[in-house]
């Protein structure tokens, strides 16, 4: 096994909370009969071409709202609160909190869903009102979960962030800090603009501001957690190379180009009408993509031209010892997984690049030729479903202290019809509209896998869940 100064890893001890399966659950229940529910019927109208009704805007933002809280939030939440202090060796304060978090999470979630999607079909002020005031409140119990879930990480890894932690936290605790920080802005901005959109009688966010909000909490969430926590895990998973070189450094790059970018678009959003503005966030958009570029190839966990941390090192073999799968640790008791998270990896590369050629041609003069809501998909069903899917086999049976996934070969059932559900999603997004002329055929058959893409989704989220209640019940 990779000794600590490589990994970090923390063996469970007295004092550890237990992990919270709830989470889980919640995450896979709100995915599948909310976010990817209500997405799979948005993309079918599109697909289609039937007509959206009164309530398709606001829906299209109570699917973002579950996909980024419900389902992506709940699993980081879960996974976090119970990895990142073994992690640190540290265990979790006031461990009591996670089921106070989880529910004011579940209660938030479920009243955005409830009361957003009624609003465009009210009007009598009463009953528009009480809906109005149950999204604030919804609103609300998300700021205050969420505020319940960094104190609780904060008070428990304070030593990591001070830099005294061990060196292998200690590397990659710039990727922690900004997720933190990547869920603190979100609620806030969250709560402040549904508010106005209630005292403003309206049933959606500004776009602009709904997009903002996506973007943060993709660059300043969801993708340092993913790094932070994959850094550390994957070499192990999979026998890829150890990451001893400069990460942390690569990590304030990465955060100055984040910032640099949300800074300059916030401005915009604020009503600036600077063209230097617009240079500023390109160039940012330029240096944090770069950055994930490196990351991605340092990992090397697309490429595997590497040598793994295992290399070198000359560990006595029982000669009745089971060989394990070639180039894997493991004997097949996770299922393919590591499918799953070259896949995840393949998008992000995607998007990196994508975002790379886009701003790099902005600034010589040249029109995009993708647009932010593909890569946006590239980034949340391309890479981090992916890696949702992926790590899940992978993590969740050990801290239920089970040695394998109940059913392994559902993992590879699931990344085939993870694999559909991307390509239908996000394709459709990166063909221009003057092709569609020259190539009717593939263009229809692309809207009617768009319109099933979410049916797929759905259907590898059962799958999913199948699989991970066995594990935890056998």
């Amino acid at each position: 096994m990779q000794s600590d100064d490589k990994l970090g890893a923390s063996r469970i001890g007295a004092g550890y909370a237990e992990f919270h399966f709830g989470f889980i659950k919640a995450a896979i229940l709100l995915a599948f009969w909310g976010g990817f529910a209500v997405g799979a019927h948005s993309i079918s109208v599109m697909g289609l071409g039937f007509a959206p009704g009164p309530g398709f805007f606001a829906f299209n933002q109570v699917h973002g709202q579950l996909q980024l809280m419900g389902w992506v939030g709940l699993f980081v939440m879960g996974i976090s609160l119970f990895f990142l202090p073994r992690f640190a060796g540290v265990p979790l304060e006031e461990p009591h909190r996670q089921s106070q978090i989880l529910w004011l999470m579940v209660s938030g979630l479920l009243l955005r869903y409830f009361s957003q999607s009624l609003l465009p079909y009210f009007d009598d002020p009463l009953y528009w009102n009480i809906l109005g005031f149950l999204a604030v409140l919804s609103a609300f119990f998300i700021l205050f979960a969420v505020a319940l879930y960094v104190t609780t990480l904060l008070m428990t890894m304070h030593t990591v962030f001070a830099g005294k932690a061990r060196p292998a936290v200690h590397t990659v605790a710039p990727f922690f800090a900004m997720m933190l920080a990547g869920w603190l802005l979100y609620v806030m901005i969250n709560f402040a603009l549904v508010a106005l959109m209630v005292a403003q009688k309206k049933i959606v966010l500004p776009y602009g501001w709904n997009q903002f909000m996506i973007d943060l909490f993709v660059l300043l969430s969801l993708v340092p957690i993913s790094f932070g926590v994959g850094l550390r895990t994957l070499p192990l998973y999979m026998r890829l190379p150890a990451q001893n070189w400069p990460v942390r450094r690569a990590a304030w790059v990465y955060l100055t180009g984040v910032a640099v970018k949300l800074l300059a678009d916030l401005v915009l959003l604020l009503g600036s009408d600077s063209m230097a503005l617009l240079y500023i966030s390109h160039a940012g958009t330029i240096a944090y993509s770069a950055v994930v570029v490196l990351l991605i190839w340092k990992l090397d966990v697309l490429t595997r031209l590497q040598q793994p941390w295992t290399e070198g090192r000359n560990e006595p073999v029982k000669p009745d010892r089971k060989p394990t799968r070639p180039g894997m640790p493991d004997y097949g008791e996770f299922g393919a997984f590591e499918k799953l998270i070259r896949a995840a990896f393949f998008w992000l590369l995607f998007a990196a690049v994508s975002e790379l050629t886009v701003s790099t041609g902005w600034l010589l003069g040249h029109e995009p030729m993708v647009s932010r809501d593909a890569v946006r998909h590239m980034y949340l069903m391309g890479f981090i479903t992916h890696l949702i899917f992926g790590m899940a086999p992978r993590m969740i049976p050990g801290f239920l202290h089970k040695r394998a996934v109940a059913r392994p070969r559902l993992v590879q059932f699931s990344y085939w019809l993870l694999l559909v559900a991307a390509v239908f999603r996000i394709i459709p997004l990166l063909l221009p509209l003057s092709l569609e002329e020259m190539l009717p055929v593939l263009f229809k058959f692309l809207k009617i896998g768009l319109s099933f893409s979410g049916v797929f989704a759905m259907l590898a989220v059962a799958v999913l869940w199948v699989n991970l209640r066995d594990t935890a019940r056998s």
